[in-house]
């Protein structure tokens, strides 16, 4: 039982540490390390609610012999208790409902104009990349009347960004784990992050940190009274990302090696859950 619940501890103690780390390297550092511990979560979650829903069900009497399994696949030499059993029953099939829906929502979402300006005659001041290899980007005639000629050059570059490097498939994982409260502030963490990579790509582009603080800063007042879409300038932290924009460009590289490490726990974690799984899945195919 150790040998199964040891690695999936891993991901949730790199759960408590990557967003320390995140906040001193580099935004699209931060963005993929913590992308790479929720996938690292959902997967090492569902495959070890998995095996002990299997290795339950294999003990149960009414499965009888034909679930019969060897017991060194995972060294549980005992049927689990049935509370751990019929909650790991539950988790997964919440998993695996969870992971649909978002899945599905994410294809129904997606645009279907690739890299297209969509100008919207709207007394909504909105602007937000759609998501999806075809995405566009929407920004509204309000929103255009807020921001002047430099500043909306600004958040068409924030938003090209989004488009860019497919930060919608991020906010797919973080909307995979927003029902758990527990997690709901790493999935926080990474739409801001997302946002702040968006910013540096445009400050970059721009080349001016300044302008694109002060346009982050206009679009969210004139949007302060609407709900910011996904991958919508106005989302995340602004107060923070203004002051990140007006601070030096972040170069910081004393986290790099914290971070390789984290990396690499999570990715042998998550291996080594799947590998159980796997073990399982065979040996009850065997029987």
């Amino acid at each position: 039982m150790i040998r199964l619940l040891a690695p999936l501890a891993a991901t949730y103690i790199s759960a408590v540490v990557v967003p320390l780390l995140a906040r001193h390297i580099r935004p699209g550092h931060a963005a993929r390390l913590i992308a790479s511990t929720i996938a690292a979560l959902i997967v090492a979650s569902w495959a070890t609610a998995t095996a002990l829903s299997l290795a339950y069900l294999a003990h149960h009497p009414l499965a009888g012999d034909r679930l019969r399994w060897c017991h060194d696949a995972l060294g549980i030499h005992h049927p689990p208790p049935a509370i751990a059993g019929i909650t790991s029953i539950l988790a997964s099939i919440f998993l695996t409902w969870r992971m649909v829906t978002v899945t599905w929502t994410w294809r129904q979402n997606c645009g279907t104009k690739a890299h297209q300006l969509h100008i919207v005659d709207s007394h909504r001041p909105i602007a937000y990349a759609e998501p999806g290899r075809h995405g566009g980007v929407v920004i509204t005639t309000a929103m255009l009347d807020a921001l002047s000629t430099t500043e909306r050059r600004a958040v068409l570059a924030h938003e090209h960004s989004h488009l860019r490097h497919r930060h919608d498939r991020y906010l797919a994982l973080a909307a995979t784990i927003d029902t758990v409260r527990p997690l709901r502030p790493l999935s926080d963490c990474l739409r801001n992050a997302l946002e702040r990579w968006a910013d540096e790509d445009a400050a970059r582009s721009i080349g001016d940190r300044t302008t694109v603080a002060t346009a982050i800063a206009r679009a969210a007042l004139a949007a302060s009274h609407e709900p910011a879409p996904a991958l919508a300038a106005t989302g995340g932290d602004v107060p923070g990302r203004v002051l990140a924009l007006l601070a030096p460009v972040p170069a910081n590289r004393r986290y790099d090696n914290a971070c390789v490490v984290v990396a690499a726990v999570i990715t042998s974690a998550t291996l080594t859950q799947l590998h159980h799984l796997a073990a399982v899945i065979e040996t009850l195919c065997h029987q």
